[in-house]
């Protein structure tokens, strides 16, 4: 690996020829390409060390406020419980 390795970011188209071992195949190899990043030592806190989770929770969020969503559910419960009594009293008149 280390005729691969360089200081620089680098890619490297590698072919690697194999022996076959049946009679059948004429012949086998692995084409790919290598890719070699060195990480800079350092603290966590350096730009390359960071998680993507940790550099989304620096962002703003744009997640609305969970209250909101409480809110409109109590209004729910209180129409429920209006049109409930509003039944009851009708069929209180009907009967």
């Amino acid at each position: 690996m280390k005729q691969y390795a360089s200081p620089m970011p680098t890619q490297t188209d590698v072919k690697l020829k194999f022996k076959p071992l049946s009679k059948k195949v004429v012949s086998a190899a692995l084409q790919f390409s290598l890719s070699c990043i060195f990480l800079r030592e350092g603290k966590a806190t350096d730009e390359d060390m960071q998680s993507l989770a940790s550099l989304m929770s620096m962002k703003q969020a744009d997640i609305g406020n969970l209250d909101d969503f409480e809110e409109d559910n109590e209004d729910d419960d209180e129409n429920r419980v209006n049109q409930e009594e509003k039944a009851a009293k009708i069929t209180e008149i009907v009967n």
